[in-house]
């Protein structure tokens, strides 16, 4: 029976209580937010201290490429390289992430297509701040008592890559009138005719500034000093400049060391280079480069080739004397060097 002005009221099912009737739904469970995805550029750049100093590829075609992968997907794989030694690839890919795991793992390829693994490491994209990273990731994995490492830049959808350091920096350093006969205190090498490079610091007035300055202005052995108040060019330029001056501008580089490996399959094969007749110091520099193992290297290693006044600091594990290394070249067929020279951000694939 219906009642004027009242709202009629349904009971409830005899299953259900006038209590339980009262009782306001439940609201479904409301999902967590994602967060929102992330578009990021990643370049993958090269990889190094992946061998031991001994070791030399074989002749059957091994291939080194990198892959990475983001939430169990590649996302992808570099082309293959024939320098197995210190692999370099110059790729980028653009994707998307959300708060993932980028894992990157360096491969080795042999001539029948079967990969083994030389080195992975896993980034974490939400620990990427806004500026991005650029620089070496330490890959596990990799052959006992090596530190393998993986070069990579990354960079936010419209930005830039952050920027390394300089590997040129200038300096001053003061040598008082008062004291002129304090020695400068590094050992140099000037056989290449055009820089002065450190073989070692030694108590002086560049210990003396080393003292005071911060690690990464700091002179080392192994620099590069390119110019002393605006000489440059010429060796003996510098060192006149270095001994007559009180005030000292100098513009240094830091090193650059890079493998070459190469098979002498015949005794007689020629290296291609020619080196000072009387060379001293702790390396040989390569005065001239012609036909031989060093154009071979340079034909199929198009990011690293060797070029004249590269130094030669190492030979199959063997660092020493130039005398030294000199004897080694003519007597190993299987040759592993390593080389120096000043780093340029402009050539040297690491600052690409």
């Amino acid at each position: 029976m219906w009642c004027c002005g009242h709202t009629p009221v349904s009971l409830p099912d005899a299953d259900v209580t006038v209590e339980d009737a009262a009782k306001p739904e439940r609201e479904p469970a409301k999902e967590e937010p994602k967060p929102p995805e992330l578009q990021v550029q990643v370049a993958i750049a090269g990889a190094h201290g992946l061998r031991r100093a001994e070791w030399m590829p074989p002749t059957n075609g091994l291939q080194c490429c990198c892959t990475l992968v983001v939430e169990g997907r590649e996302v992808h794989r570099t082309a293959s390289t024939k320098n197995v030694v210190e692999p370099v690839w110059k790729e980028e890919t653009a994707l998307f992430v959300c708060s993932s795991i980028l894992e990157f793992t360096v491969w080795e390829q042999d001539s029948e297509g079967h990969d083994s693994m030389l080195g992975r490491v896993v980034l974490d994209s939400a620990e990427l701040d806004a500026v991005g990273f650029n620089g070496d990731l330490q890959l596990t994995g990799v052959a006992e008592g090596q530190q393998g490492m993986l070069k990579v830049k990354i960079k936010r959808g419209g930005q830039e890559y952050a920027r390394l350091p300089e590997p040129e920096i200038t300096i001053v350093i003061h040598r008082y009138p008062g004291y002129s006969k304090e020695p400068l205190g590094i050992d140099l090498d000037i056989q290449d005719g055009t820089t002065a490079w450190v073989m070692a610091v030694k108590p002086g007035c560049v210990r003396s500034y080393n003292k005071f300055a911060p690690a990464g202005r700091q002179v080392q052995a192994g620099d590069f000093i390119m110019a002393v108040n605006g000489a440059a060019g010429d060796a003996s330029k510098l060192i006149e400049a270095l001994h007559r001056d009180f005030r000292l501008e100098l513009v240094i580089r830091r090193p650059v060391e890079f493998h070459v490996a190469v098979h002498r399959r015949q005794h007689d094969a020629s290296l291609g280079a020619e080196f000072p007749e009387m060379p001293t110091g702790k390396c040989l520099v390569i005065q001239e480069l012609a036909e031989g193992l060093l154009q071979d290297w340079n034909e199929a290693h198009q990011n690293q080739c060797v070029q004249v006044g590269d130094r030669i600091v190492e030979v199959s594990g063997h660092r020493g004397t130039a005398a030294e290394l000199l004897r080694l070249l003519p007597v190993t067929p299987q040759l592993r060097m390593v080389m120096a020279r000043p780093a340029c951000s402009d050539s040297w694939w690491y600052f690409w």
